[in-house]
């Protein structure tokens, strides 16, 4: 029982002891609002308040104070405090206030008022009285990104020689991406130095390691207590500096209280443990049973029965529907038919009436479109576009190929050139050099051969047999 509480500052010290004249626990009620409680003797306790709380007995919260400036709300982490600035102000206390430039503003109607709704995200609606302007929020007319304002990994962008702003990674918003999307919870800022934080609405509460104590954890303990080991309000009994017993609760058992009351037990088909539509049936306080219906088995209805559309006996993508454990029917669709889809009903495109190539594409049920191959147009693709090789172009058997649309190349016949074929190129018998009606062949670009007529021979048939006979008897 509490009997007194008496203030005692000790001396040469700025540490505030509580004497409680409570002998059996001078911790018991926990006077310490945020912190824990620490025994110093029989009725002698102190109060050792968690980071950012103080007083005497920690009931003192930083946010008390307001240090959040220009409209900024104040929140407790755990380890201290931190301001949710408004969107035109930043800084630890949302001190410092973004302005808007000192430019002539558009004239407009004195009685408008001004607002940032409607104002690209990095500005701000600035007003002259009569008349406003959605600009750029000046933030540094000096460093720019120099002096980077930017936080939680934001991305400094120089938007000109006077201004920048912040490119906020996901989650976060604000001219300086200071302000998180959603609340931090207590356990993001890791309040407990040796044990795990767990959430509690907008607190926390620290299991705190084997050896430490304190709602924070903080305390080296030689009472295994300390911990509040017992679940479900159960009673601590120290045995030895690491050994203790738990006192439960009517109710509850186990080691650590950690049993649940029998009454407590969920029902075992709440929530339902049956897959797929199962119906789920108690068979016992914690057994229970599972109707799966025609398709599904096993404890949990989790084993798919195969029925007569699995795998689908519908052909070319023809939809199946049971229409009985062993039976079903298929819908085909307008180009197919039969039991399984298989019989093929001709559509406008059976056969292709597109010619010369064409692909045939149907529209609706008894029309088609064609879509015609190069030089080639129409209904069916039956009109011939001409080209530039229509007629052919190339003269004295040359060969023509199109390039492009309009544009065509010859490839000549030997002894021809030009871009027609028109050129002729002379040969070793142009002219022929055979004389006296011989016929010339040429043999390669520059040889030939003549073949002479009757009683005339000679490389070019320029002398007679007779000549020769006479020649040979002078």
């Amino acid at each position: 029982m509490l009997c007194a509480l008496v203030f005692v500052i000790a001396e040469g010290t700025d540490k505030e002891f509580i004497f409680t004249g409570n002998s059996d626990d001078p911790c018991d009620p926990d006077p310490c609002e945020h912190g824990s409680c620490k025994t110093l003797n029989k009725n002698t306790i102190q109060c050792v308040c968690d980071a950012g709380y103080s007083g005497r007995f920690c009931d003192v919260n930083p946010c008390d104070a307001n240090p959040c400036k220009n409209g900024g709300v104040c929140y407790t982490n755990g380890i201290g405090y931190y301001c949710a600035c408004t969107e035109f102000s930043y800084g630890k206390n949302c001190e410092a206030v973004i302005g808007c430039p000192d430019t002539t503003l558009l004239l407009g109607d004195c009685e408008d008022k001004c607002s940032s709704i409607g104002c690209s995200t990095g500005q701000i609606c600035c007003s002259n009285g009569c008349g406003k302007e959605c600009m750029q929020l000046v933030i540094d007319t000096e460093h720019a990104c120099t002096d980077n304002l930017c936080q939680n990994g934001a991305t400094c962008e120089i938007v000109d020689n006077l201004h920048y702003q912040c490119k906020c990674q996901s989650g976060y918003t604000g001219p300086f991406c200071e302000q998180c999307l959603t609340k931090p919870k207590p356990c993001d800022a890791n309040p407990c130095f040796h044990g795990t934080c767990y959430d509690i609405g907008d607190n926390y509460y620290c299991v705190c390691d084997t050896g430490y104590s304190g709602s924070t954890c903080y305390h080296v303990s030689t009472n295994p207590c300390d911990t509040n080991p017992c679940y479900n309000h159960g009673k601590c009994i120290k045995k030895s500096q690491t050994t203790y017993t738990c006192e439960c609760q009517y109710g509850y058992t186990g080691l650590r209280c950690e049993d649940v009351p029998i009454d407590d037990i969920p029902c075992p088909c709440d929530p339902n443990p049956c897959n797929n539509g199962g119906i789920c049936t108690e068979t016992g306080a914690t057994t229970f049973s599972c109707d799966c219906g025609s398709q599904w088995t096993g404890d949990r209805c989790d084993v798919h029965i195969p029925g007569p559309c699995d795998p689908n006996p519908c052909n070319n993508g023809g939809l199946c529907t049971e229409t009985g454990t062993t039976t079903f029917s298929c819908d085909c669709g307008s180009q197919w038919t039969g039991d399984r889809c298989d019989v093929h009903i001709p559509g406008p495109c059976d056969p292709n009436p597109c010619k010369h190539g064409g692909t045939c594409t149907p529209i609706g049920s008894d029309t088609f479109m064609c879509q015609c191959r190069r030089r080639w147009s129409g209904d069916r693709c039956e009109v011939h576009i001409p080209g530039p090789c229509d007629p052919n172009p190339c003269k004295h058997g040359g060969t023509c190929t199109p390039i492009g649309s309009d544009t065509f190349m010859c490839q000549c016949r030997r002894r021809w050139s030009g871009d027609r074929c028109e050129v002729h190129i002379p040969g070793p018998c142009d002219p022929n050099p055979c004389k006296h009606g011989g016929t010339c062949t040429p043999i390669g670009s520059d040889t030939f051969m003549c073949q002479c007529r009757r009683r005339w021979s000679g490389d070019r048939c320029e002398g007679r047999y007779e000549d020769k006979k006479q020649s040979e008897y002078l």
